[in-house]
């Protein structure tokens, strides 16, 4: 597959270079918005605005030693003879168990510290103690050196919440609620003091698309039944209750509030309220006219390989016209 990767990616390069330097001003942006036709403008779902706070459960000393002990019972099983891919296949909670725990070769950067220390303290063959990181814990074997890289493989046991940490973390994220609601202190603030989730409580908890980053959220993207339900009653500026939820990337249980910005009803694109999603459409109009342009210039005097069998593609018929087509 080189030779093809190969090609893609200098294809690639290639074309960032020519639209490299492309944008587009508000007036361009407005020309292009007056030159499409009326009646094919795209019509938008609901949309929203919306915010979160998130808080984990927090397990006691003696909560977390149940799984420690689990995680050591496995060990033990390694340490007395049994194969360390088997355990990791039949027990590992991370997602590298059907491969035995094998993680590869990676850098001291590419874990958690934690996991780092244990990885690059060990010799080749041998075994670390349990020990934790923020996913659960963990012992691990170190396989091989190369350099500054290490592979290992490991195994994970993931920390649960128990019915006790869950009832904490409620009654820490009601109290919250309650300081919301009496005006106390305003979401924003609340979601950089208390939230847990890193990528939102920075910008007070703001959620944007993963599609686009934009913070306009059209309802149809909430996949998450829990969160759509906790939203959709909410009218603008208000906050729910605290709902339970999962999430999608780690898996972890918490406990979360959202709060409802704005929302913008079903409507006919328009240049007020649609502004950066017709921005992006006019920026791509103009790279796909620049790339146009630019493959134009080139077509007389550019050989290219094309297989007989595609010959009579109505894509290529400029191209083949032109006679410098080599036939394979």
């Amino acid at each position: 597959m080189r030779p093809s990767v190969a090609e893609l990616l200098q294809a690639q390069r290639m074309q960032q270079t020519i639209v490299s330097k492309i944008d587009v001003t508000p007036q361009e942006v407005k020309k292009y918005f007056e030159s499409l036709d009326a009646d094919s403008l795209p019509y938008f779902d609901t949309e929203i605005e919306y915010a979160q706070l998130i808080v984990n459960p927090i397990l006691t000393k003696e909560e977390k030693q149940t799984f420690k002990d689990k995680a050591e019972g496995y060990r033990q099983q390694v340490v007395n003879g049994s194969d360390f891919g088997t355990i990791a296949r039949l027990y590992s909670e991370d997602g590298s168990a059907p491969s035995g725990g094998d993680l590869g070769f990676a850098t001291r950067e590419s874990y958690v510290k934690e996991f780092s220390a244990q990885a690059f303290r060990l010799k080749e063959g041998e075994i670390s103690p349990v020990f934790e990181t923020q996913y659960g814990f963990h012992f691990l074997q170190v396989l091989a050196r190369r350099g500054e890289e290490v592979n290992v493989r490991h195994v994970l046991v993931k920390t649960k919440p128990t019915s006790a940490a869950l009832e904490r973390t409620k009654a820490k994220i009601d109290s919250i609620y309650d300081k919301i609601t009496t005006g106390k202190i305003d979401f924003t603030t609340a979601a950089s003091l208390y939230s847990d989730d890193n990528f939102t409580k920075y910008n007070g908890g703001v959620v944007t698309s993963e599609y686009d980053g934009s913070t306009l959220i059209p309802v149809t993207q909430l996949n998450d039944v829990t969160v759509f339900n906790a939203i959709d009653p909410l009218k603008a500026r208000e906050t729910s209750k605290s709902v339970l939820v999962t999430d999608k990337r780690t898996g972890e249980t918490s406990y979360a509030l959202y709060y409802l910005k704005s929302r913008i009803p079903p409507h006919k694109a328009s240049l007020e309220q649609d502004f950066t999603k017709i921005k992006e459409a006019a920026k791509q109009n103009k790279t796909n006219i620049k790339l146009s342009e630019w493959f134009e210039t080139r077509k007389d005097n550019t050989f290219i390989d094309v297989n007989s069998d595609f010959m009579t593609c109505q894509e290529l018929e400029d191209w083949v016209s032109t006679g410098k087509v080599a036939k394979n």
